[in-house]
């Protein structure tokens, strides 16, 4: 294969039908299906390719294919748009969110806590 080939060749093949082969070279074991890595970097290209075709998110996210355009996501189409807003997604996500919500609840908590400890050292 020639790099123009290579170039046309990879530009076709869709985000998540790559998935499986970069899984296959990071993971452990005959044909590469273990590991713990593996697992977790699975878990996280399929929400990310779900967000890309517009299966995941916010009701009125279509993906980042326009909607009159018939195709799966290709590395073609990732640029820094793309991950800028994949960030925002993932910064507003409910997990995002609560794991904010813990951290001010924790510091609300820390400061509950300090203020009873200083009112039995004044006693």
């Amino acid at each position: 294969m020639t790099p123009a080939t290579s170039t046309i060749y990879a530009d076709s093949i869709s985000l998540t039908d790559s998935f499986e082969r970069y899984l296959q070279d990071k993971g452990k074991g005959r044909g590469g299906d273990g590991g713990n890595y593996r697992r977790n970097t699975a878990r996280e290209l399929e929400r990310f390719g779900q967000w890309a075709t517009g299966d995941r998110g916010r009701s009125e996210w279509t993906g980042i294919i326009p909607e009159d355009v018939d195709r799966d996501p290709t590395f073609q189409d990732l640029d820094e748009r793309v991950f800028r807003a994949y960030a925002r997604y993932l910064d507003n996500s409910e997990k995002m969110i609560r794991k904010r919500y813990s951290h001010i609840e924790a510091d609300e908590l820390g400061e509950l806590a300090t203020e009873a400890i200083n009112e039995i050292d004044c006693i």
